[in-house]
């Protein structure tokens, strides 16, 4: 399956969080969560999947299917 396209709005600030914590949640390294903040990365539905459960709201919409 292909990646998805960069999703650089995590909801991070509005939880209290930093990257370095949501590393931590995801057992990433920090580096790779700036990538994604800086829109560098796509993401796998497994990887916005985990996102989603460590954030417990969802951070993918899927619209007109």
């Amino acid at each position: 399956m292909p990646p998805l396209a960069p999703c650089r709005n995590l909801p991070l600030e509005q939880r209290g969080l930093r990257q370095k914590d949501l590393a931590s949640m995801l057992d990433k390294k920090e580096s790779e969560i700036s990538k994604w903040m800086r829109g560098t990365h796509n993401f796998t539905i497994e990887t916005i999947s985990q996102i989603e459960k460590v954030l417990g709201e969802p951070i993918l919409q899927v619209i007109g299917v």
